[in-house]
């Protein structure tokens, strides 16, 4: 038997994508990371990817401490610099994704406020400005920006990059199918519903858990001292 549902409702019913941090950097040489779970490869020779990237900036829960109206640091930033790194995490990051999705004021350094490591890129450092890897992330790529596609009736944009640097960490191995294996086993993915202030994570072949998510009063009640928004 087939059950029809909405079809507002097709992220539920899609497999997920792992959770990946994507870093990039403005014109001022501030640093942004975001965490987005669209994110595929689509061309193997020359290597592209592209993900998705919501038209507008994520609300708080419970908070209109963001403009509706604002454009999301991501896309300002790959529209100033055209670049942007995409930096795989491990299941040991889900705390970090607390921070890294929070929809931060413009200028907030995320990977400073999560404790992550910045890490000197292998290609795109050849410029005056650029994004940084993110040192405790499983693998990463450096793309530089082809093209970004505004379908007006949709409410994210496609972002598409080509990568023009590649790498991982060590821990993963030296064997290609071994570095594969080892990801998949570790990486996790954002299963895009949130309830009782509960992010669902899943991870592949493994139990889904549960992340909690920063709620305004929450969040900066407790690291006030940590954080200056000015």
């Amino acid at each position: 038997m087939k059950i029809k549902i909405n079809p507002k409702l097709t992220k539920y019913l899609l497999p997920m994508h792992p959770t990946v941090f994507i870093t990039t950097v403005s014109k001022k040489k501030e640093h942004n990371a975001a965490a987005y779970a669209a994110c595929i490869d689509f061309s193997y020779d020359p290597p592209m990817v592209l993900f998705a990237s919501n038209k507008v900036q994520h609300q708080p829960i419970n908070t209109q401490a963001v403009d509706k109206n604002r454009k999301q640091d991501t896309y300002l930033n790959i529209m100033e610099t055209k670049m942007f790194i995409i930096n795989v995490p491990g299941m040991n990051l889900i705390k970090k994704l607390q921070i890294i999705g929070y929809p931060f004021p413009r200028g907030i350094d995320e990977i400073k406020r999560a404790g992550l490591t910045k890490y000197k890129p292998f290609v795109l450092f050849k410029k005056n400005i650029y994004p940084c890897l993110i040192k405790e992330c499983l693998a990463h790529l450096e793309c530089k920006l082809i093209k970004i596609i505004n379908i007006k009736k949709a409410d994210h944009f496609l972002i598409i990059g080509e990568v023009v640097g590649a790498s991982y960490d060590s821990s993963l191995g030296k064997n290609l199918d071994k570095i594969r294996k080892n990801l998949t086993q570790k990486v996790f993915g954002n299963l895009h519903a949130i309830s009782k202030n509960k992010r669902l994570i899943g991870q592949i072949k493994q139990i889904r858990k549960t992340a909690p998510v920063y709620t305004s009063d929450k969040f900066f009640n407790k690291q006030k001292k940590r954080i200056d928004l000015n």
